[in-house]
């Protein structure tokens, strides 16, 4: 009986002692995730891709709504090259064509058109708004066309430099912004430096070049324009250039400090494609680019593409606790209705976050979706989503998808 006894009190102190270090263990992670880690990250991506992780949209949103943007034989959208909200404006643009729509997605009017005059323009290469002045500018070759809080044309104004071309841009501060050039491949063996952005204002007049600090070489002349990491977060501009896995962040005194390291390890691309074989495309397809990054109060949202194709990988970092996610290429999985994943293209200041999809693509998704499991699951949600997607026209406009933050 005594013996039992100390057995007895030796469990109870071996379990006390479990179950405090356990307590420490929660006391220790909750303290951690309420200070975070401070920039710059360390995003091991090479040891993250190793093993799949599921992550549920109901841990980060409360809510998720679909625009499908109106459709009619004169409102095509091939695809959305850019889409942004500009006051009370949904506007979107498939590079060819610039388009005002409703919140709902109802279309107002069409922006400008294909030509010379100065109120047209060639492509649609971005489009960049200013808060402070209520403008908004879209960049095309050689010139940039101003239009006012309505979306209608003020004026137009050419680059000094003829050579500009912006692809992607974003205000750097009263009346000035970067832009993100493209990028061009470094011939083996040339010491010259490659600019990927430069820093202009509203005139048209060049500020400043930032250079490429590792372009990808090339015995082959060439460029090429991509999505790249390129976003405001806190009111501060990060961005990483092509072939890079580096994310800077540019301060508000100018400089550029590294902000992330993603690290691919024996998976990072760096080569060219061009002229390469069948066999070398093939070996390439195991290797990988930081495609976009988008970030809010506690993660990092990176996609990452395979190789030379369409093929996306998408990882979690918690700005929190260091952890590394991978959650495969179907993104998040929408526990909040049973419809079509989700990740995250871009992030707004009130933290929406949002993706676009092809009218097509949706609809196959969520009519692929086991229906008797899923309204078992979901209900009258899915049941919603699903009535939907069948009534839409395959060839209709692409659909905004919009997800409220917790």
């Amino acid at each position: 009986m005594k013996r039992l006894t100390c057995l007895f009190f030796l469990f109870c102190l071996f379990f006390g002692a479990c179950s405090g270090k356990g307590q420490k263990e929660k006391e220790e992670k909750k303290e951690k995730e309420e200070i975070g880690l401070t920039p710059p990250y360390s995003i091991d991506l090479e040891k993250a891709l190793a093993e799949e992780e599921p992550f549920s949209l109901s841990e980060i949103a409360k809510q998720i709504d679909y625009i499908p943007l109106e459709t009619s034989s004169d409102i095509l959208l091939k695809r959305v090259h850019q889409y942004l909200y500009y006051n009370d404006q949904l506007l979107v643009t498939d590079f060819s064509h610039l388009h005002a729509f409703t919140s709902e997605g109802k279309h107002i009017k069409k922006i400008g058109n294909k030509g010379s005059g100065p109120a047209d323009y060639n492509y649609v290469n971005t489009l960049i708004k200013d808060d402070a002045s209520h403008h908004l500018y879209l960049l095309t070759s050689g010139k940039m066309i101003v239009y006012d809080q309505q979306a209608d044309f003020m004026t137009s104004r050419s680059f000094q430099d003829k050579s500009i071309r912006g692809y992607t841009g974003l205000m750097t501060g009263p009346d000035k912004f970067l832009i993100y050039l493209g990028s061009t491949f470094k011939k083996v063996g040339d010491t010259s430096p490659i600019y990927s952005f430069a820093e202009m204002d509203t005139s048209g007049r060049v500020i400043r070049q930032i250079p490429n600090a590792s372009p990808i070489e090339s015995t082959f002349n060439g460029m090429i324009v991509s999505p790249i990491p390129f976003y405001k977060y806190e009111d501060r501009i990060h961005y990483m250039d092509y072939g890079n896995d580096t994310l800077k962040v540019i301060t508000n005194e100018g400089a550029n400090e590294t902000y992330a390291v993603c690290s691919l390890g024996y998976m990072k691309r760096e080569v060219n494609t061009a002229g390469f074989s069948e066999q070398q495309m093939e070996e390439l397809s195991s290797k990988l680019l930081v495609y976009r990054i988008c970030e809010d109060k506690n993660y990092l949202y990176i996609t990452l593409i395979w190789g030379a194709s369409d093929n996306f990988q998408y990882v979690l970092f918690d700005k929190r606790t260091g952890e590394t996610k991978n959650i495969g290429n179907k993104g998040i999985v929408n526990d909040l209705n049973g419809g079509v994943n989700f990740f995250p293209q871009q992030i707004e200041e009130d933290g929406t976050m949002s993706m676009w999809m092809q009218a097509e693509d949706f609809k196959e998704q969520v009519l692929s979706l086991n229906h008797q499991e899923q309204k078992d699951t979901y209900g009258e949600k899915f049941e919603q989503i699903r009535q939907f997607a069948s009534q839409m026209d395959e060839d209709a406009n692409p659909i905004i998808i919009k997800v409220k933050g917790l």
